[in-house]
């Protein structure tokens, strides 16, 4: 998995993917990988404030859409986008990081002549940023990103984190009519 996130690292260039600068083995085999310093997670800010200023809630949201959409421009799949995984550069600029499980978008046509993965890939992820889709025997697009975008933008619109949501059965319902 270190080694695909390396390769996915190598060939991305773009402001709001963390950047990679080096990986090596030790004697032991172990793979180091060094990557673009970040400060904390999106997660950690979203548990220690419930402030939010809607407009920087926006900003943050437009620059991890835009990774995401830089993925999707190089034919993959994020398939583990959630607030753990993005990353603070400083106060005001989010990175995208965790790349391991990124997946090539192996497309085909459906009979509705819609775009589906070949590859079936049951369970990749964070089963509570996770598509319908994508836990079960369904192939799945980059639409799978996008529910996790929906997700997100709940997460910085709300004073509530999913983890807090989800040890609140009345909070899911909201969480899925926000959607």
């Amino acid at each position: 998995m270190f080694l695909r996130e390396v390769d996915v690292l190598l060939r991305f260039n773009h402001t709001g993917i963390v950047r990679f600068f080096d990986a090596w083995k030790d004697d032991c085999a172990f793979l180091y990988i060094q990557m673009e310093l970040c400060q904390s997670t999106l997660s950690e800010w979203l548990s220690a404030n419930s402030l939010r200023d809607p407009s920087r809630m926006i900003h943050w949201f437009k620059q991890i859409v835009s990774a995401v959409l830089y993925i999707h421009e190089h034919a993959r799949i994020y398939r583990d986008l959630k607030p753990s995984n993005i990353l603070f550069k400083n106060e005001d600029h989010l990175k995208v990081s965790d790349l391991g499980i990124v997946s090539d978008r192996t497309v085909m046509k459906d009979d509705m002549g819609q775009e589906v993965i070949t590859e079936l890939t049951l369970g990749k992820g964070t089963e509570m940023y996770m598509a319908p889709e994508q836990m079960g025997w369904e192939d799945y697009t980059t639409k799978v990103d996008i529910f996790a975008l929906g997700l997100i933008f709940t997460e910085l619109s709300i004073a509530m984190t999913s983890d807090q949501a989800k040890k609140q059965p009345e909070s899911q319902e909201v969480v899925h009519i926000s959607l």
